[in-house]
Order: C-alpha cells, then structure tokens, then sequence
C-alpha cells in the first residue's frame, strides 16, 4: 500500500516536537510558516505583506512563532506585535529590500520637539527591517541570518522609503535576540530604546555602522555576542532624550563578549580581514569597533557590569557623560585587547549638554577597571602622541572613586619629551571622543579632575622608545599608586604631578614610598641603583653581561687557555679531511630513544655548489653511525655540474638549519640558495619528513620564502613557536607560528644588516625567568663583543641591540636553559681566534659569572648542545672538517671555581696543539 507524505506537515511536526523538548516558552503557543501566508525565499520576491501577515495571524489569536524555512526572503518593515517570536531557521535568510520609486519601509516618526537632541537615526524606529513599539514578550531566535543589503548605512531622510536599521525596539518589555547573525545592520543592527528585560545573546553581527546600541533600557543581559563595526561603535549604551525624557540605561550584564574592528563582512566569512587602513592618507573613516557607555548620556548609566571581554583592532573603552547624566557603579572586569588605536580606556565627563535648558553637569563615580590586558595600543601614524589611557574631568566636576586594579598594558609607544609641555585642551563643550586631543604628555596614563583615585598592580610598558613619563596627574586629589612597574626612557621622569594633594606611592619601582600632602608641579624619577645591571624592560641598554671579579676591565685580554677546565668524553661522528670536504652547521637532537646529528658536507670548502646534509643517529651519543644523506645534490649543482665546487650563483647548495621537534614528528630544516654570495636571492627554508618505510628524508615544503634560519623553533611562553630568520640582505627578523602548519608563520623585524654599527649575524634567544625574550647577536664589523636585545612582547618588537661586554670572535654560538634553571652559553670567546670552544654559565639568563674551557689548541666552532640524563652533549665542528661530539656532567658545572682576580694573559705563546689525528674512537 502506498504511503503519500505530507513533508511540509512532517517538518512543521519536527519543529512543534523540537519546541516542545527544548522551548518550553513556545510550546503552548501555535505555529505560523511564513510560505504558508505566500512568502517565497527565492531571492527575488518582496515579502513584506505575507510576512506582516503572518504576524497579524498569530497575533489575532493570542501570539505564536513566526518560522521563517531556508530561503532568501526580500522584505520592508516588519511589524513585530505582542506574544511574537520570530524563528529563522539554519538557512533563512531574511534580507533588507532596496526601496524603489518611494516604496519601501515604513516612514519615520512624525518630528518631535525633542528630535534635535540626538542624531535622525536615534529619533525614529519605524523605518527598519525589524520594527516594534510598546510591545511585550517578543523574541528573534534561530539560527538564520538578518542581511540588511538595502538599508542605508546613514540617515537618508529625504528618499521616501529609505530603511536605515535592521532591528528597532522601542518601549517594549520582555525581548529575547538569540543566535542569529546580522550582516549589512545599516545605521544600527539593534537599536533597543526604552526596553527593559532585554536579553541579547550568542548573536553575530557584522555592521555597517554600530552594533547593538542600548539606549535608556533596564535590565539587560548581553551574552556571548561576537561583533564586527569597523566604522563606528560596536557594543555601545546610551542614554539619549529620544523618548521625550531622561531615563538611565541601568542594571546590564555584558559578558563574553568579542568585539572588532576588521574590515566589513570579513567576520561572518572567518576571514577577518584587515585590508582598510585608517593610517593612510584619505582615509575617509577610523577604526573603531568599540565598548562605549555614551555619547548620548541625558540619562546617565547606573550599575552596569561588564566581564570576560575580547577586543581585537578596536579603539577599547569609552565611559563617557556629556549632557546631565550620572555614571555610577560601573564595573570592568577581564578584558584582553590586542591592536588599540588610541586609548585603551577613555573616562570622561565633560558639558557638551545636548538636552532641554537647565539640565546640570553630571556626575561620574565608583567605576573600577580590574583585570585588563592591553597589548599594541596607540602610536598610529597619524596620532603618534595617542595611546595613553585618559581620565578627564572639567574644572569643577570630577571623576570620583576610581580604582584601576591588576593592569598590564603595552603601548606602541614612541612618543617625545616635547609632548610634556604641549598644551592639553579642555574641550569642554565638545563631542568627547580620544582623537580631538591628538596629543597627550604621559605615554601611560593621563589623570585630569579626579578625586578617590586607586591604582593597583600596575605592569605598563612601551615598545618603541619613548620620552613621557608614565604617569600625569594634574588636580588630581586622594590618590593612592600601590605595586606600579613601570618602564620608563634614559631621563624621563616616572611621574609628572600638577596641583596634586594627598598622594601615596608605595612599592612603586624605583620610587621611594612615600605620602605627598600638596605639591603644586613636581616630577618624580626612579633612582636607578642597579643601572649598571640589565633588565628587560627597565635598563635593556645595560652592556653587562660578563662579570665577577676574574673578568679584566678589557674582557677581550682574559687569558682563555688559563679558564677553568671541565672532565669531558669525546668522540668524532665525520671525518672529511683526507677527501678535501667540509663539514659544518652541526646540530644534534635526541628523539624516539636514539641521537640525531645533522650538519652541512660539501666539496672544497664551505658553502659552494653541490652542497648537501648528511646525519648520522647514535644510541649513547659516543657511537654513532656511518653518515648518510637528507639531501639530494641540489638542482643541476651535483659533481656532473661545471660549477660543482665552486663559488657560483649559476649552482646551488643546501646548508644544514637543525631538527625541530615538533608535536609528534621530527623535522630537518634545510636552506637552499645559490652558491655565489650569502645569501643567494633564491633563498628558501625547507622541511624533510623522515620516512621510516623508506629510510629516507622527504622534502614536504617549503617553510619559508627568503629565510635561513640559524636555530630550530622553540616553544615561546604563549605556546607559539619562534625562530630567527636572516633574509637574503641578511636583515634579521623573527618568525613566529607553526602552530596550525609547519608553513604558517608570522615574521617581525629586530635589526638591519648594519644598522648602528651592527653586522648582525647568527642570532639566538632564549626564554627569561620572567617569561621576556633575550636575544643575542654576533658581530660581524669585529667589533670583538656579543651584542643583546630584549623583547617584553613574545618577539613581536625588540630593544635596540647594545653591545656587552661579553667577548666574542665572530662566530656562531648556542644557548640553553638546563632543567634546573641555568643558562648555559657555548662559544668561541676568544676575539683572536675561533680557539677555544668555552662554555659559560649563569643564574638568571642575564649574566654569566663563570667561564670553562671545553676544547681547544686548534680550530673549534659551530656548536650546538642538548641536555639529557644529566649530560650536556655538545656538538661541534673541528676546522670545518670534521663533525665531534663531548658530553659533560652537568653536576660538574657546579664545581667550576672561578680566579679571584683578573685573568689576564700573562704572554702570547699558545699551548700546543692538541693532535690533528681523529679517529671514529671515545677519547676519556
């Protein structure tokens, strides 16, 4: 027997079940499919009327769910009613119309007396795609889209019909948003005024304009949104006279929240692009994407809390009353941002008092800031002196009890000492927004008009150099700084203090504590004790990094035959000299229960055509293999080439760059490059995949264009990988990434090829105990000295490179962090000579107090080491010719006692050479 199935009543049947199970709000209420009431979601048909007249049926009949299928439904306005939920299923698509020849949406409002006192779009709500008035118990849920392609972005009121939001509540209680997206939102994507019990959450929003802009409502939760608003405010509260009176936005719960600035519609489509740059000249708007309370403030903001926040290419935090409103009881808490471009936090009251005659200043007080995260905010092109965050009163009304609390922020910095002494506006009648100042004198924090002020565990940094102090206050009256760390330039003071009373600092680096009464205009600067010590952040221009009382005042004259001496076993892994090869760019690794070895063979001497990378494995470390290859001959360079050993860009060669072990697969990174110069234009880094079946190395790709690296990646404390990268010009940058794929990296800029004095060459860097970098650099214009740089950021910016006193002879060294918390440094000391290879130890990463000798009386370099069962095994290369291996206790490194007084050379005569003949044996 045939079965005929009605699939329209079956799915209209699953959904009534669905609801049932998981809606029980909407269970009771029936079911209305807009196709029903002759919708069609063909992309082509305007259903306005069949729309309307589906909520006109459900309502007649006490309320019920408005389903809206998959499909692409065109419609003008609207019109929500009591008891509606509107539900767009995964796939539906209710998309804005383009009016046409004056039909369209709705007209706006009738003009009221008090229109003028906000903008055309916060007067009227009728012209939307979504539109409801005095309404009560109405939800829009589901998992469809609103697409707002024929709403106008700005106010258009002389085109009839022009629609300008998407969603537009106006004195209505009981609202639930949920789970929708919003693309194309026009002038707003919600604007709620006068709505009370309003619920917004899990919806994405990616505006022409603002976001969700709340104004004069009460009770409201806003949760688990994600909002993109490249031209204008993203998640913004307000309280405007739009409904003829003075009404606070109060009692709102903000959380989860993520809210950008990336270029229009790239957040829907997850590629969240950032073409658009408000830097460039005639650019027609700024980037913004902000959490606001204001402009609009007739009514004031009271108890709002806002928590578990992300914003990312945004302007931050904006608390603004201008026209009679109070700000009470304001709370943020944990809020990360990243790329701010230009205050982390604006707080500001001001008189512009767009509102009826005789309203007074308003008042702003009890807001606390805890928990905030700010990294690469301010210095834009054109408002390099902006980035600091802004408290600002006006004479005779302050901003009262404020506590900022567990603060970290990075700012980009840059600013000059000529930025103290301009002038800063009071604008006090103005729009308040951060840009109308362009300039301010603190590179950290601007305090104007405050009483009540607390600022607690405070960590605020710059990443280019600048000359302003970290802190201003100007009449600024009962404040307290408690656990402040803060950089601060060569001469620059930490605090510039005007017209200051009641004043406590305590624990504040480099401060004294201390309680200031009444000071009129005064600077306080750190007393650096220690400026001859290095520190990440506060003295990174410091030049030691060898000290103890063995060092001599010109560590280049130390005696390096008479270091201390460690016991060592020794063996050879590669031998070329007797068929005139080279072997070099050794590096070692120990992986799935055995040793590894890699390094660069070649013909003649180093790096010419027909260059390959060999390896070699090992159980112990002391007995290795015969060598084998990772290479081929490279591309038309083999012994069959006219230029195969010779210096030619008409060949190739690959150089040995290390292993990286990364997640669960070892990888050999080899760089390729034509063989006439260092470095060819061709330069590229790859990875080899070792095939077990094969038992052979597989070139999977490439890593990265125009790169040689000079160690493998490592781990940074954000989990990230990084690794140094050298350009073909020999420019040094840093690469970070390979999370996602070996090939995905991000790269940043430490130091040109001869810039101040400097031939960087071979860089390395580890990891500080505080979680900062430390990079280190050999000197290729002889300078005879190592050079350092630091980096608070994870390695995006670096310190300008300094040179230390740390002796060195041109040549390429390796460090490592031992399990116990040392920091081992490998090297070839001697400025002379690549003679001896030495290794040096220190506490904390910064300084090293002892130096050994670990081999020498002949040429010695290219070392690299891991640590293992309580070994140290070093690899080495001996001239150039041969690939060797000492392993160490590093319980011995605890033994090493250093001269008590400066070890200087006592003559030029060198101890013999030790014995050119090596054989595949372990010498003890």
């Amino acid at each position: 027997m045939a079965i005929s199935v009605n699939y329209r009543y079956m799915k209209n049947l699953f959904f009534l079940m669905w609801a049932f199970t998981s809606i029980t709000a909407f269970s009771a209420q029936p079911f209305y499919n807009v196709l029903d009431y002759g919708a069609k979601g063909d992309g082509a048909t305007n259903n306005t009327k069949a729309i309307n007249n589906a909520i006109n049926a459900a309502a007649e009949n006490g309320g019920g769910t408005v389903y809206f299928p998959a499909g692409d439904f065109l419609s003008y306005t609207i019109r929500l009613k009591s008891n509606i939920t509107l539900f767009l299923d995964n796939g539906a698509v209710l998309i804005g119309d383009k009016e046409k020849d004056g039909v369209g949406y709705d007209l706006p409002d009738a003009p009221k007396w008090h229109s003028k006192y906000q903008d055309f779009g916060h007067s009227y709500w009728r012209n939307s795609l979504i539109y409801g008035d005095s309404l009560h118990d109405i939800a829009i849920i589901g998992n469809g889209m609103i697409r707002g392609e024929g709403l106008y972005t700005y106010d258009k009121p002389d085109i009839k019909g022009a629609g300008n939001k998407a969603i537009a509540l106006k004195n209505c209680h009981n609202v639930t948003i949920r789970d929708i997206s919003i693309l194309h939102g026009g002038h707003f994507c919600i604007l709620a005024t006068g709505v009370d019990n309003l619920t917004i959450d899990n919806v994405r929003a990616d505006a022409d304009r603002d976001g969700f802009d709340i104004d004069a409502c009460k009770n409201v939760v806003i949760s688990n949104c994600i909002i993109n608003s490249p031209t204008d405010d993203g998640l913004c509260l307000k309280s405007s006279f739009a409904l003829g009176y003075a009404l606070a936005t109060e009692n709102v719960t903000i959380t989860n929240c993520q809210v950008y600035g990336y270029d229009h519609g790239t957040m829907l489509d997850g590629a969240f692009k950032k073409e658009f740059k408000d830097e460039q000249p005639g650019a027609n708007h700024c980037i913004t994407g902000r959490l606001k309370l204001g402009t609009e403030s007739n009514g004031g903001f009271k108890n709002i809390t806002v928590s578990n926040c992300v914003f990312e290419r945004s302007r931050g935090i904006a608390i603004e009353t201008a026209d009679g409103g109070a700000i009470e009881d304001i709370l943020f808490d944990n809020i990360t941002m990243r790329h701010i471009t230009d205050t982390p936090f604006f707080i500001r009251l001001n008189a512009r008092m767009r509102g009826p005659e005789g309203a007074p200043v308003g008042v702003c007080r009890r807001i606390t800031i805890s928990n905030l995260n700010v990294y690469d905010v301010g210095g834009r092109p054109k408002a390099p002196e902006l980035g600091a965050g802004m408290v600002m009163g006006i004479p005779g009304h302050y901003i009262e009890d404020l506590t900022l609390s567990n603060i970290r922020i990075y700012f980009r910095g840059g600013g000059s000492k000529e930025a103290i002494d301009k002038d800063v506006p009071q604008n006090i009648d103005m729009y308040p927004d951060p840009y109308r100042w362009r300039s301010m004198p603190a590179y950290g924090i601007y305090f104007r008009y405050v009483k009540g002020l607390r600022v607690n565990n405070v960590v605020l940094r710059y990443m280019n150099r600048d000359e302003r102090p970290a802190f201003v206050l100007d009449d600024v009256h009962n404040a307290r700084f408690y656990n402040i760390d803060a950089q601060k330039g060569d001469g620059a003071p930490l605090f510039i203090l005007k017209n200051v009373s009641n004043l406590d600092i305590h624990k504040v680096d480099g401060v004294e504590d201390k309680t200031l009464k009444k000071v009129e205009n005064i600077k306080l600067s750190c007393g650096e004790k220690k400026a001859s010590f290095p520190h990440p952040g506060k003295n990174s221009q410091s030049p030691l990094m060898l000290d103890g009382a063995w060092v001599p005042q010109d560590p280049r004259k130390i005696d390096f035959a008479r270091l201390p001496r460690l016991k060592s076993e020794h063996t050879v892994v590669s031998d070329v000299r007797a068929s005139n090869g080279v072997n070099q760019h050794n590096y070692i690794v120990r992986r799935r229960g055995k040793f590894w070895i890699m390094w660069s063979d070649g013909p003649g001497v180093e790096d010419r055509v027909g260059q390959r990378v060999a390896f070699a494995t090992s159980t112990d470390g002391l007995n290795w293999s015969d060598p084998k290859y990772i290479t081929p001959y490279p591309p038309d360079s083999g012994p069959d080439s006219p230029f195969y050993n010779t210096r030619s860009d008409k060949g190739f060669r690959y150089i040995s760059r290390g292993f990286w072990r990364r997640n669960d697969e070892l990888l050999a990174l080899v760089s390729m490059d034509e063989a006439g110069k260092f470095f060819g234009k061709s330069l590229e880094l790859h990875a080899y995949r070792f095939n077990r079946k094969s038992d052979m190395w597989e070139d999977i790709g490439m890593v990265y264009k125009n790169a040689i690296n000079n160690f493998p990646p490592k781990r940074l404390p954000n989990s990230e990988w990084m690794m140094t990268r050298r350009t073909h010009d020999r420019n040094v940058y840093m690469l970070t990434g390979g999370i996602k794929s070996f090939d995905q990296w991000e790269t940043y800029p430490v130091v040109k090829y001869g810039e101040s004095n400097l031939m960087a060459e071979e860089p390395y860097w580890w990891v500080l105990p505080d979680n900062n970098l430390l990079a280190l650099f050999r000197d290729n214009a002889k300078s005879g000295f190592l050079y350092r740089a630091f980096s608070l950021d994870q390695g995006r910016t670096w310190s300008r490179p300094v040179r230390t006193n740390f002796p060195d002879a041109r040549s390429k060294f390796y460090g490592l962090k031992l399990s116990d918390g040392r920091y081992v440094l490998v090297s070839n000391p001697n400025p002379k000579k690549r003679d001896p290879l030495a290794l040096s130890v220190s506490d904390d990463g910064l300084i090293f107090r002892k130096m050994c000798y670990l081999i020498g009386g002949r040429r010695v370099d290219y070392p690299h080491l891991i640590e293992h069962n309580g070994y140290l095994l070093i690899a080495f290369s001996g001239d150039k010719k041969s690939i060797e291996v000492l392993k160490i206790k590093i319980s011995d490194l605890g033994k090493i006692k250093m001269p008590s007084v400066p070890l200087l050379e006592k003559s030029r005569n060198l101890p013999a050479k030790e014995s050119g003949k090596f054989s595949q044996r372990i010498e003890k």
